[in-house]
């Protein structure tokens, strides 16, 4: 019960709202899925964050994602994206560490989780927007923070622009 009620007291920290309690367990939940592997394997090169995130998207992102790979096989190359969003790069280096998630309301009613994780030594933040479709969470865009040593970037945006 103690370990409940201090978790419960990070929650309310972070703005965690009980009786909203189900609501944000969902992109928080999707979002700690989208990180289990790289935690479980510091070398994770064969992680595949697009196709993770493609699992879990809302259908316009899923189908800019899916034109992405049709492209890149087609073309034997990286076409839109050459980096992995989940990670915010190339290499993924978590040491078996989980992000730290924050959970806030938008102003449509979505929800955005955003990701803290050091890789590689180097702090780095990713932003998952997600809506409501179907009575279930999506994710709708993911963000690179501008502090990343990448810099700021949009996956939705990334994946729109023409070759």
């Amino acid at each position: 019960m103690a370990d409940k009620l201090g978790v419960y007291a990070l929650l309310a920290l972070l703005g965690w709202n009980p009786a909203r309690a189900a609501d944000i367990a969902g992109p928080a939940k999707i979002v700690m899925a989208l990180y289990r592997p790289y935690v479980a394997d510091d070398d994770a090169l064969g992680n595949d964050g697009l196709l993770a995130i493609a699992a879990h998207a809302e259908p316009r992102l899923k189908g800019l994602i899916s034109r992405d790979r049709q492209c890149e096989a087609r073309e034997g190359g990286v076409c839109r994206i050459d980096f992995d969003p989940v990670i915010a790069g190339q290499d993924a280096q978590l040491n078996g560490q989980w992000p730290v998630l924050s959970v806030r309301d938008t102003q449509n009613g979505g929800e955005i989780v955003l990701a803290r994780f050091i890789s590689g030594g180097v702090p780095m933040e990713v932003d998952y927007v997600f809506i409501r479709a179907g009575g279930s969470w999506v994710i709708r865009d993911v963000m690179g923070a501008p502090t990343n040593p990448g810099g700021a970037w949009d996956l939705l945006r990334i994946l729109s622009a023409p070759i």
